[in-house]
């Protein structure tokens, strides 16, 4: 990949996003489905457990949030799942660096 390139990646089971040691990414929106789909900080951003996008109702069906988030080898990213083929959770963004 190359400064300047689009990235994305939707996720189905739990999986963490961590950069190239050389890298660094804008994330500009996550999003997901219900309110299994959760995105966590870790490394440097790490937010212990609590989420950076948090729904209580199991009457949301998608949800997306727009962000402006740095990520990087020492902050990033878990995003997490119940594993069900109806739940979800991912980003876009923009490689910076």
């Amino acid at each position: 990949m190359a400064i300047g390139d689009i990235v994305g990646q939707v996720y189905q089971v739990n999986t963490i996003f961590q950069p190239a040691a050389s890298v660094t990414i804008v994330i500009t929106q996550l999003f997901g489905s219900g309110p299994n789909g959760k995105v966590e900080g870790l490394g440097d951003y790490d937010t212990f457990a609590d989420n950076f996008t948090q729904l209580g109702s199991t009457s949301i069906k998608d949800w997306g949030a727009l962000q402006k988030i740095f990520i990087d080898n020492a902050k990033y990213l878990q995003f997490k799942t119940s594993g069900s083929a109806s739940t979800h959770s991912g980003f876009t963004g923009m490689q910076i660096k």
